[in-house]
């Protein structure tokens, strides 16, 4: 898979081989992590000015993904 996608109590995470991503139910980062400079998180990025074009495409990843899922419900 390209990504995963999990939720719980209206919040997201979504990981891929390069990033990791926590959205809070405002769908406003809470963690962002570059897993191939920083592959034990030790450094969260989110909401740092230089990673606001990364934290924007990849939620905009999560809400791609909750509407697919959201279609083959249908």
């Amino acid at each position: 898979r390209e990504d995963a996608l999990s939720e719980i109590l209206g919040e997201h995470m979504l990981v891929n081989h390069e990033w990791k991503i926590a959205v809070n139910t405002e769908g406003k980062a809470y963690l962002l992590f570059d897993l191939e400079k920083d592959p034990a998180e030790q450094r969260n990025l989110a909401g740092l000015p230089e990673y606001r074009e990364i934290e924007e495409w990849l939620r905009l990843r999560i809400l791609e993904r909750i509407a697919a899922s959201h279609i083959n419900e249908g």
